[in-house]
């Protein structure tokens, strides 16, 4: 071989071993890691070895005019939207803490909503709790639920 061969093969594997140190010591310093990385996902949205998942859920009672409660899945009250945009949309406008207040459209919507679940009854108030609480994959129950976040909602 000769030497300029050998001399531009090291200079291109001595470049790319400098990319990936560049590249390795980004993804290391950064909190996100940029995509492709060096390293591999933390997995911090997984279940621990126990298989228990940390979570928050929500739950809603409706209140009737007649003075009946109902207590459906989130949702159904979302029945007009996507299944996977649902519960995003939910507490983007309802919980606890949200900057986003309630238009009367949204409060009309969301009456007629409760009044169809309640087969034409008449609401009154939408009771919501957001709980911090762990997920048990096995069994699909909750346990170790922490005090509700509470918000009302009067139609």
């Amino acid at each position: 071989m000769s030497s300029p061969k050998l001399s531009r093969r090291a200079l291109i594997t001595i470049a790319f071993i400098g990319a990936l140190v560049v590249q390795a010591g980004v993804s290391f310093a950064s909190e996100d890691e940029p995509y492709p990385g060096i390293r591999m996902p933390s997995f911090g949205s997984a279940p621990n070895q126990a298989g228990l998942f940390p979570t928050v859920a929500v739950s809603a009672t409706i209140t009737y005019a007649d003075g009946t409660t109902l207590e459906p899945h989130v949702t159904e009250l979302m029945n007009d939207f996507r299944f996977s945009s649902a519960r995003y949309s939910f507490d983007y406008m309802f919980k606890p803490g949200s900057t986003v207040t309630p238009d009367s459209e949204v409060l009309a919507w969301l009456s007629n909503e409760a009044r169809e679940l309640g087969g034409g009854k008449k609401p009154e108030r939408i009771d919501l709790c957001w709980r911090k609480t762990d997920l048990d994959i096995r069994t699909a129950t909750y346990s170790n639920a922490a005090a509700c976040e509470s918000r009302v909602i009067d139609l």
